[in-house]
């Protein structure tokens, strides 16, 4: 009984731990996503500049 609330407190640990690791790769595909699209938009409108 004394090992059992150790095993929920570790699964608990690596759950957060995985949780975090998620939260941390969604943020930077997220940053990528509006990086890329900064990039395309001011393209457009470097584009668009010179055209007219």
């Amino acid at each position: 009984t004394v090992g059992s609330p150790m095993g929920t407190n570790s699964r608990r640990v690596v759950k957060a731990v995985e949780e975090e690791k998620e939260a941390e790769v969604i943020a930077t595909s997220v940053e990528k996503w509006v990086t890329r699209l900064l990039s395309a938009h001011r393209k457009k409108t470097s584009v668009s500049y010179a055209g007219g």
